[in-house]
């Protein structure tokens, strides 16, 4: 009888593998050889699944892509307050620990390597539209808003009487609120907006210059992101 290989249970074995070679030696290390080597197979039996480094960084790539929805949904599906849901949400996208720091290495590679192979075109923009849809996520939960229903949507714009409105308002407010042109608040888009580019700025620092962002200031600066979108909401 032929071996029965179970692909799937190989593929996440070397997945492991693959998160463990990132997480010591980044993703230049991770090499062929090198995962080949962690997981404890030859180069050959590696190679029918991987021939070269950039198949595996699109392997680690698309991992990625599916370990984090179902995290996403446990946050979303969990009986938390709102605010305790958006920093959930938040912090997915930050490298406050090991996982999520491998993650930060992989996607920052990933980008990188984009500029010069066409075929990493598609998972870059599923990661890119799913960071802004997490930061849609995070703004819907703390402003009691409806949350757009996929990554392709926005925020529906607020109306002309409803931004006039707030410009309108009393010197009070205004200055409680205000935070651009008029004295008008940014709307939930703009705050989105907002947070993914906190997430790309601290991600970036965070794996460059660990020192300087242990996991406890990354936390309290997420903190203080979500505050500010509170406070320029008049919450």
């Amino acid at each position: 009888m032929p071996k029965i290989v179970d692909h799937d249970a190989r593929r996440a074995e070397l997945a492991a593998a693959l998160w463990r070679v990132v997480g010591r030696a980044g993703v230049a290390g991770a090499t062929v050889r090198a995962v080949a080597d962690e997981a404890g197979w030859s180069m050959g039996a590696l190679r029918h699944y991987f021939a070269s480094q950039g198949e595996l960084l699109r392997f680690a790539m698309d991992t990625l892509l599916q370990d984090v929805p179902p995290r996403l949904a446990a946050h979303l599906a969990a009986d938390l307050e709102p605010r305790e849901r958006a920093r959930r949400l938040l912090l997915e996208l930050v490298p406050v620990d090991e996982e999520r720091r491998i993650e930060a290495i992989v996607w920052l590679a990933l980008l990188e390597r984009s500029r010069t192979d066409p075929s990493l075109a598609e998972p870059r923009e599923i990661a890119w539209l799913g960071e802004r849809h997490i930061c849609r996520l995070v703004v819907a939960e703390l402003l009691d808003l409806p949350a757009p229903a996929s990554p392709q949507d926005r925020f529906e714009d607020e109306s002309s009487g409803e931004r006039g409105a707030q410009a309108a308002g009393s010197s009070t407010e205004r200055g409680a609120r205000a935070t651009g042109p008029a004295g008008i608040a940014p709307s939930p888009e703009e705050e989105a907006e907002a947070l993914h580019t906190f997430v790309d700025g601290i991600t970036l620092q965070a794996t460059t210059w660990p020192g300087e962002w242990t996991p406890a200031a990354m936390r309290a600066s997420a903190e203080r992101q979500l505050d500010s979108v509170l406070q320029r909401a008049g919450r």
